[in-house]
């Protein structure tokens, strides 16, 4: 008999949400998608989010109807312009959590998050708090915004590390 851990606790440890448990909160992002958005553009799904956060799932709570044309939208980390606060600034990883989702067709309800869960923002990033002390913004980007309105309901989970 053998005795083995999660592959959270494989990966690190030392982190307090592997071994104690943490503090959880989730992002209710409702997206208004319209017909007159253009390829390319962005939406910020989360503003300033710690470094050493783990991003656990990115759910659809509830399945998404289709959205003609809507065929490439990415999830990812953009580095916040700390000059304009209106400003979404620049990417990091634009496609980090999701690459490439098409809602064209409709999305079920599910866990879309692509990320290696066992690793904070930083981690995937390569980035310390000392390196980005005020965090990263979480970004839809709409690579292939399509030619019909529709809404897109998101819960993202964050978890402090620790």
């Amino acid at each position: 008999m053998s005795n083995k851990y999660t592959l959270g606790y494989d990966a690190n440890p030392k982190k307090t949400c592997w071994v104690n448990g943490a503090k959880k909160t989730t992002i209710l992002a409702q997206c208004d998608i319209v017909s007159g958005d253009a390829d390319g553009d962005t939406i910020i799904l989360g503003w300033n989010i710690p470094v050493d956060t783990l991003i656990s799932a990115i759910k659809v709570p509830k399945a998404i109807s289709a959205i003609t044309g809507a065929t490439d939208y990415d999830i990812g980390f953009y580095k916040p312009n700390r000059e304009d606060p209106t400003d979404v600034g620049s990417a990091l990883d634009k496609d980090a959590l999701v690459d490439g989702i098409d809602f064209s067709g409709g999305v079920a309800v599910g866990d879309i998050n692509e990320a290696d869960k066992t690793k904070t923002i930083g981690d995937l990033l390569s980035l310390s708090v000392e390196d980005q002390p005020e965090g990263v913004h979480i970004v839809m980007t709409l690579n292939t915004a399509g030619s019909a309105s529709g809404t897109i309901g998101l819960e993202i989970d964050l978890v402090n590390a620790g």
